[in-house]
This record gives C-alpha cells, structure tokens and sequence, in this order.
C-alpha cells in the first residue's frame, strides 16, 4: 500500500524522503500512518525494482539532499486500472 502512495505522490514532482514524509502525513495518516525509516526502506526497494531513480543535490553547508523521481516503469505501477 505505501509504496503506491509514494508512487502516486512522485507522480506529480520529484521529492525527497522528507518531503513524502510530510505528503503521507497530510494525504493519508487517516488510514496509514508511515514512519520516516518505512518511507526510506521503501524507496530503496522501488529503486531497486526500477519504478523510481534518485539523485543527490549538494547543498552548502547542510547535508546532500537525495530526490527520488518516477521511472516511467513506474508511472505504469502508480495507476489502478
């Protein structure tokens, strides 16, 4: 189930882990409340499969930022029907 919320949230721009973490607090914490460290595990796993690519954005002084884009693999995972 998340990893299809994560698809559908990627589906509209790319995003950090943080900022999905934020998206499933706001969309869909009625009905699943996903941690930080399962949102993670589950963007490696969908990377791993080919549904999402992920690229890291230097920023001074603060830690690298990893944005997590959908794969057109992906977009085929992310619709029901």
């Amino acid at each position: 189930m998340l990893k299809f919320a994560l698809l559908g949230a990627l589906s509209y721009q790319p995003m950090s882990g943080y900022d999905l973490k934020q998206f499933t607090d706001r969309s869909i914490s009625n009905f699943w409340h996903a941690e930080l460290s399962q949102i993670y595990v589950t963007l490696k796993a969908l990377e791993k499969d080919g549904l999402i690519t992920s690229s890291s954005i230097s920023r001074a002084k603060r830690p690298d930022r990893r944005v997590y884009t959908i794969a057109e693999n992906g977009k085929q995972h992310s619709t029901i029907g």
